[in-house]
């Protein structure tokens, strides 16, 4: 499915980019980082623990920088393309080695214990992980960076060209109330507490020095979360939502977001449900944006939006001055 995924890459970056200068050459490199396979797993030796701590110190900088691409494989291997086999190779904590275990004996923890390890695990019958992705802290922790970009979509889901729903980052609170809702799980509990802070740092560090905000394809929870994340932009002069579910409610939550946002000097929708009553924002901060029947299908520009496109010039124009679409 990788291999697949980075033929198809190039085209479904243009996609997303919805314009007509591509992104990536005809002869692309790409050097790909697959975190279970690229660090050395547990039980580490004296002299693989350095490596594996220095890349912990870095290792959310591939995921949340500007010009990097995270790829994320959510779904289980089917049942019916699993290999047959009786055993599985896996590192037993108990043997201190990697041996081989009957799939008999790989039982699935009872349901209020699904997703941690107890502390007597080594001394438990091993058991599979059914927890969903979404569920999984690190997992959850590595998309949370991933969205923290200036361009979240560069978060994308495997397949690439399927259908999908973006997202935008959760700020602190709302990530560590996830957590302490038990909405995550952590194989080992003790890890909770650093995911909070790593993200936190993450989150922090990125929104400081923002100055530009892209989002595509976010339903209506998306748009709360990046209306959420705009007070925490201090330096954000532009930000682009390209076809998303914003809505007339939508609009009013960003607006909202964006009061404190006084260095912003563009804000474009495009394709993003907004009528007439989403326009008349609290305060007018939509007030001087126009519908424009810019619809997905349609031919992206090569320069420049089209005629009549939403998107206006920041800050809102004073009473009895029209805004100005740009």
């Amino acid at each position: 499915m990788l291999v697949e995924a980075l033929q198809a890459f190039p085209a479904e970056v243009t996609r997303r980019m919805n314009s007509l200068n591509p992104v990536l050459g005809p002869n692309w490199d790409a050097a790909v980082f697959i975190d279970y396979m690229s660090l050395h797993q547990f039980q580490r030796s004296e002299a693989e623990e350095p490596y594996f701590q220095a890349a912990m110190r870095g290792m959310h900088t591939l995921y949340c920088h500007d010009q990097t691409f995270t790829l994320r494989l959510e779904d289980l291997t089917p049942t019916e393309w699993a290999p047959p086999r009786e055993a599985v190779s896996l590192y037993s904590a108990k043997d201190r080695g990697v041996c081989s275990v009957p799939l008999a004996k790989l039982h699935a923890p009872p349901a209020h214990q699904r997703g941690h390890c107890p502390a007597t695990c080594s001394d438990w019958p091993l058991h599979a992980n059914t927890t969903p992705y979404n569920e999984r802290g690190w997992c959850a922790a590595e998309q949370q960076w991933s969205l923290s970009r200036g361009k979240p979509w560069r978060s994308m889901r495997l397949p690439l060209g399927t259908p999908e729903i973006c997202e935008a980052p959760l700020t602190p609170e709302a990530f560590a109330d996830a957590v302490r809702a038990g909405g995550l799980k952590f194989t080992h509990r003790g890890d909770a507490e650093p995911v909070l802070q790593l993200q936190r740092h993450v989150f922090e560090t990125k929104t400081a020095v923002t100055a530009s905000l892209d989002f595509a394809d976010l339903g209506p929870d998306g748009v709360r979360a990046a209306a959420d994340c705009l007070p925490h932009c201090r330096r954000l002069t532009e930000l682009r939502l390209i076809n998303s579910n914003v809505g007339d409610e939508g609009a009013q939550v960003l607006a909202r977001g964006l009061e404190n946002c006084s260095p912003l000097e563009l804000l474009w929708l495009f394709t993003s449900s907004i009528g007439d009553n989403g326009c008349k924002a609290p305060s007018g901060e939509l007030g001087g944006v126009r519908r424009s029947p810019w619809h997905r299908g349609q031919r992206p520009w090569a320069s420049g939006p089209p005629a009549g496109s939403l998107g206006r010039r920041w800050p809102p124009p004073s009473p009895g001055t029209a805004g100005s679409g740009t």
